[in-house]
């Protein structure tokens, strides 16, 4: 068996996982990959980067590729980091016929959610909770959580109203740079996952880590189609654009705005 079949990724998401500059010797991918393929759940305490949570989304990508989950996953990020999520999201797994929506206001992909339309719902906690509430969302229809940058989220406790909903076997994957915030996620909501830490080295499509406090590392260079670091904002690449197709891929994906 080689490395990469090791990682239990599908060939076209473990491809597109090479692009980014990730290697199947990396630590960090021999680990996290397959952990979160085969329905673990799994905690990484990461640099604050979306860049760095690629290989647990490689892993979650190839089992909705592969239809594992028993219903669509759900990426809670914060708002000020949806475009990014959704790059990386259509960058890994836009070739792997997944379906795959970005929603500010989740009213309509709350909806895609209920009838099973889409396979992965990137949105932020603030747009997520009340339709939680309401019902509008029903846990019990989720096959899997992703929650990114916890620490970073403007209201911690927007979870109350979602996460007793999501029954216990549904796979739940945290990707956080606070440890304690990590730690306490762990505790509540994933237990029995497999926490890893920091590593010191950085792949080198990822470039060197930012040091100011309002920049984070980002991959310097994107072979799946575009620069990241010293790109245009994401938010003028996206702007008023609700349909976009991957670069690479020309596979679609929905962004929505409402």
């Amino acid at each position: 068996m080689t490395e990469v079949e090791q990682l239990h990724l599908t060939d076209t998401i473990a491809h597109a996982l090479t692009t980014l500059g990730w290697a199947a010797d990396d630590p960090r991918v021999r680990e996290a990959a397959p952990t979160a393929a085969r329905g673990h759940n799994l905690a990484l305490v990461t640099p604050p980067s979306p860049a760095y949570g690629a290989p647990a989304l490689a892993g979650l990508g190839s089992r909705m590729a592969r239809r594992e989950l028993e219903g669509p996953a759900l990426l809670l990020c914060p708002e000020a980091e949806l475009e990014e999520w959704g790059f990386l999201a259509v960058t890994l797994l836009g070739g792997a016929d997944l379906r795959l929506e970005v929603a500010r206001g989740a009213t309509r992909a709350a909806r895609r959610v209920h009838g099973e339309t889409i396979d992965l719902l990137v949105a932020s906690p603030r747009a997520v909770a009340p339709l939680a509430a309401r019902g509008t969302l029903k846990g019990e229809r989720l096959g899997a959580v992703v929650l990114a940058g916890p620490e970073r989220w403007l209201d911690p406790d927007l979870l109350v109203s979602l996460m007793p909903d999501i029954p216990h076997d549904r796979q739940r994957i945290i990707l956080g740079s606070a440890p304690d915030r990590v730690a306490n996620l762990v505790e509540r909501y994933a237990r029995k996952a497999l926490v890893l830490g920091p590593s010191a080295e950085v792949p080198k499509a990822l470039g060197p880590a930012a040091t100011s406090a309002d920049k984070v590392s980002e991959p310097s260079d994107c072979k799946a189609g575009r620069r990241l670091a010293g790109a245009p904002s994401l938010d003028i690449l996206f702007h008023n654009i609700p349909f976009q197709k991957h670069a690479a891929t020309n596979r679609p994906y929905a962004m929505s705005h409402t």
